[in-house]
């Protein structure tokens, strides 16, 4: 895979100093419940650079059905997308880390879609989904400590965790170290995601046979690209990774990038998306990818 420019050009590096990255808050949009004006939203594509096109839908609206008569998760939570026909879409994906990382109202002012994963043990999952969801943002749920358990009773704790996070998209395992190098494991999984409906986002690396598998059973999945900061990555690395998973969406038609709610992630991405842009890629929440027609 050829290299992507190694370092920003002059005055696009993140900032020192989150607020100065950061739109600051305004007035309610009234298209948006919840939400603070500002140049873009959650629901409507980045503009490629130097580019105008006239958008239309990036997917089928048909999502594989929990049931022949219901739609599932992915079709019932996705959010309004549309972006130019033929654009590769570059997901950005946030697992919420909760008090650890930067406060839901900061997280809740991207004027770009991303997509919050949510830990279903959280104290507060709900109070999250629910704000996630009002601002017009996607949630997916976070898979993990499946290893250890038999089939069925992973089979439960994501069900419960679905219970618990109605309004998620997808099932994200961003380590690639759950349930994926378990046949029978990833055989009761599956069959929960294909009678809930959800998509699957696991880490394409390794013994990874989900992605597969999904695939043949004809539920919607995708591969993670990279994960952001899982090494204590700095600000000028992070940008350099987002740059390289715009070649990725380029050659392959999409991709995801996972990170996390640390507040030098998110001033990076900020910094990245608003100052150098996504280039001739499109922010994309993530159930654009997981709903892109495959070759």
């Amino acid at each position: 895979m050829p290299e992507a420019e190694t370092a920003p050009e002059a005055g696009s590096e993140a900032p020192a100093v989150l607020p100065e990255v950061l739109p600051p808050p305004g007035p309610a949009d009234p298209a948006m419940p919840g939400r603070a004006a500002g140049p873009l939203r959650p629901d409507a594509p980045l503009p490629m650079i130097g580019e105008q096109a006239a958008p239309v839908d990036a997917a089928p609206e048909a999502a594989r059905p929990a049931t022949p008569t219901m739609p599932g998760a992915l079709a019932l939570n996705a959010v309004p997308f549309r972006a130019p026909p033929g654009a590769p879409l570059l997901s950005l994906v946030l697992i919420d880390i909760g008090a650890e990382g930067l406060d839901r109202q900061t997280l809740l002012t991207f004027p770009f879609p991303v997509t919050f994963v949510l830990d279903p043990a959280a104290p507060d999952a709900e109070a999250a989904m629910a704000a996630y969801r009002e601002a017009g943002y996607e949630v997916a749920v976070l898979g993990s400590g499946l290893a250890d358990l038999a089939p069925e009773a992973a089979a439960a704790r994501l069900g419960e965790a679905f219970d618990r996070i109605d309004g998620s998209i997808a099932l994200v395992t961003p380590e690639g170290d759950g349930f994926e190098g378990d046949r029978d494991l990833t055989g009761a999984v599956l069959g929960l995601l294909e009678a809930s409906g959800h998509g699957l986002v696991t880490a394409d690396k390794g013994p990874n046979d989900a992605l597969r598998a999904a695939e043949q059973a004809g539920l919607r999945e995708a591969g993670i690209f990279r994960t952001l900061d899982d090494a204590g990555q700095d600000a000028e690395t992070i940008q350099r990774m987002l740059n390289r998973a715009v070649l990725e969406a380029r050659q392959n038609g999409h991709a995801v990038i996972v990170g996390h709610s640390h507040p030098e992630t998110v001033t990076a991405i900020y910094a990245w998306a608003l100052l150098s842009g996504p280039a001739d890629a499109v922010l994309a929440p993530l159930s654009a990818v997981l709903r892109q027609s495959r070759p």
